[in-house]
């Protein structure tokens, strides 16, 4: 490491600086750090794009995000001191890490902020154990590294992009397509929204993720410039550069002086006594002119230590210190329980992970149909029951809903009143969801608010003929528009079909 090809000025810098460095340094490799972050992210994403599903994927490229900024970090190492680094050989980098590293980065170290800032001590400077322990600790308690900070900037630079690129699609759809409740929530329905937000999110880290690993990696080293007096030191060897110089033209002016003529010795002497005392003084004056450089280099970078110290003024009155005792005591009781609060912390965390997984399963066996639901309740005529139904077929009929539901729709369908049958049929379908799973729907509900609490309680296959039903229903009823006799009939067979298997366990 040759601190004379570093590619920028070796200088303490503040943690806003460093940030704006950062930025500098980020777009002047903008091209191949994208470049680099892709070759490393693309075929894992790719691989859990079409081998999980779409929620899985996405939180599997998310959680190996410290994975993809590896080679970002060899490749910044490289640069920062002028060296050539291809997009091969960042990539190549990988297959130095530890085996150890990576489990910690991608489990103990995972949601730390710190990742890009300490990743350096790991796989630059290949400490072990106790010493990058002691690295670590040294780096995060003696600077001001704002990297929680860098974390939030870039976070929401994030969000900021995936709400530009995905309003630049809507901006770009064709003419006739229009965005309205119906596009969203099919969109939602059959997984198009899920895949368009993944590719969205894909370009969206790839082109944050080189200033979040440059910002850490460059506050890093900005860190070792303070810790080991790298300005110092390239002050030091300029000044050595300087005084070669100097000291080459003086032997150039002593090798320069004539040889003394005899006929005129008492003149030479003379000149030869003041060239003398001349380069003395010159020298002399050199000399303070380097001492005053050093004191200010010391004084400029704080070198020496100094320490204030307050001392209390002698007290003849004695006082009472029992109460500062107790106080000592009490926070001695503390340090002695630390490590089960630490243990406490710890399972706390465990407990909101396995929580996540448990919703992600939920979530799961909820729309992706990918496991065998529990069966549901039988269906029940309880008259007595008071059922709650969404208040958009209560002015359907001026007369009172029959009792059996199916056999009034199959009649309205027979008498060509389609409205009435999608309408009997819907209410049927709303009753046994309402015996299936109590206080599910509410009467404010509209159609669409019903589509997205159905998915959530019945199974895969009756939830698509309660779509197909609302599909339907709001083209006839809302839309004005003429549907087919044989798509009434196939749902009311279907749900006939489903109440009786029901009815019969």
């Amino acid at each position: 490491m040759e601190l004379n090809q570093l590619a920028f000025v070796a200088e303490k810098r503040s943690p806003w600086q460093v940030f704006d460095l950062s930025q500098l340094v980020t777009l002047k490799y903008f091209v191949p750090m994208v470049k680099i972050y892709l070759g490393v992210m693309l075929p894992f994403a790719l691989l859990a794009y079409f081998a999980l599903p779409i929620s899985y994927s996405s939180l599997l490229v998310w959680w190996l995000k410290p994975l993809y900024e590896r080679p970002l970090l060899d490749f910044l190492a490289k640069k920062s001191f002028s060296l050539n680094c291809s997009t091969t050989e960042a990539l190549a980098s990988l297959k130095s890490l530890r085996i150890i590293d990576v489990v910690k980065m991608l489990t103990l170290y995972r949601l730390s902020p710190n990742r890009a800032f300490l990743a350096p001590v790991e796989q630059l400077e290949k400490l072990k154990a106790k010493a990058s322990s002691q690295r670590k600790n040294l780096l995060l308690g003696r600077f001001q590294h704002k990297q929680t900070w860098w974390l939030l900037l870039c976070v929401h630079f994030e969000l900021l992009l995936t709400i530009a690129i995905a309003s630049i699609i809507i901006v770009m759809l064709p003419k006739g397509v229009e965005v309205d409740t119906q596009f969203l929530w099919q969109g939602l329905n059959d997984g198009t929204f899920d895949s368009l937000y993944f590719f969205i999110y894909l370009i969206v880290i790839s082109l944050v993720a080189p200033f979040f690993t440059t910002g850490g990696f460059l506050m890093y080293l900005n860190c070792r410039i303070a810790l080991e007096g790298w300005d110092i030191e390239l002050s030091f060897k300029r000044m050595v550069q300087r005084l070669a110089v100097s000291g080459a033209c003086i032997l150039l002016c002593f090798g320069a002086i004539p040889d003394k003529a005899y006929a005129l010795e008492s003149s030479a002497q003379a000149s030869t006594t003041k060239t003398v005392e001349q380069q003395k003084l010159e020298k002399n004056e050199y000399l303070t002119q380097v001492k005053k450089q050093v004191d200010d280099i010391y004084r400029d970078h704080e070198l020496i230590d100094t320490q204030v110290t307050w001392l209390p003024k002698p007290s003849d009155k004695k006082q009472d210190t029992n109460w500062l005792k107790g106080i000592l005591d009490f926070f001695s009781v503390l340090g002695a329980v630390s490590p089960f609060i630490g243990y406490l912390f710890w399972g706390l965390l465990l407990a909101v992970v396995v929580w996540l997984v448990w919703r992600l399963w939920l979530y799961y066996q909820a729309y992706s149909g990918g496991f065998e639901r529990a069966k549901p309740v039988k269906y029940r005529d309880d008259k007595e029951t008071e059922q709650i139904l969404p208040s958009f077929l209560a002015d359907i009929t001026e007369q009172a809903w029959p009792d059996d539901l199916l056999l009034a729709a199959e009649q309205a369908l027979g008498a060509a009143k389609y409205r009435l049958a999608l309408a009997c049929l819907l209410r049927h379908a709303l009753l046994y969801v309402e015996q299936l799973a109590p206080r599910t729907l509410s009467s404010a509900m509209t159609e669409y608010e019903c589509q997205r609490a159905l998915a959530k309680v019945v199974e895969p296959e009756l939830n698509r003929h309660f779509q197909q039903l609302f599909a339907l229903w709001l083209k006839h009823a809302w839309g004005h528009k003429s549907v087919k006799e044989q798509d009434i009939a196939e749902l009311i067979s279907e749900f006939r079909i489903t109440t009786e298997q029901v009815q019969h366990g």
